[in-house]
């Protein structure tokens, strides 16, 4: 493993920015329809420029929990990374519980479930990461494609 940094931000920004130079900026997160008993997740990544390199909304016929439906958003962003060999990333989302989970690592490499171990495994394989706290109205993209999220879909 490379190396590993972990950021947190005192005040949640209200706007995206992008990420600095060579690394690849990971929007994630889930969406709940109560309402049909579903879940949804999102994931958008974005180079220098804000273009977006790639996206992917999945439909979850369940509704699990918020923080389960993070966490496999977090998962699902980690693996999109390592199979496009990204190896600087900021992953970015609008749990704070879970992004400051994901900070504790590798300090507290102690993972409260399977999800929580694969995320942890998967972080070994990356060069640089950082992880960001983005309220849900500043992650307005990604926050949408998790609304569009029946059936699988992918944009990479």
């Amino acid at each position: 493993m490379g190396d590993l940094t972990a950021r947190t931000q005192t005040t949640a920004p209200d706007r995206w920015s992008p990420p600095p130079v060579n690394i690849v900026k990971i929007n994630f997160g889930g969406a709940l329809f109560v309402n049909k008993g579903e879940s949804g997740i999102r994931i958008v990544p974005h180079d220098l420029a804000g273009s977006c390199l790639a996206w992917l909304s999945r439909h979850l016929p369940k509704c699990l929990s918020p923080e389960l439906v993070e966490a496999m958003a977090a998962r699902e962003a980690l693996s999109i990374a390592q199979r496009l060999h990204w190896r600087r990333i900021i992953l970015e989302g609008d749990s704070l519980p879970l992004i400051q989970k994901l900070q504790s690592w590798p300090e507290d490499h102690f993972a409260t479930g399977p999800i929580t171990s694969d995320i942890f495994q998967l972080l070994s394989v990356f060069n640089s990461v950082s992880f960001s706290f983005m309220i849900r109205s500043g992650n307005s993209v990604a926050h949408s494609l998790a609304r569009i999220s029946f059936g699988l879909q992918e944009g990479m």
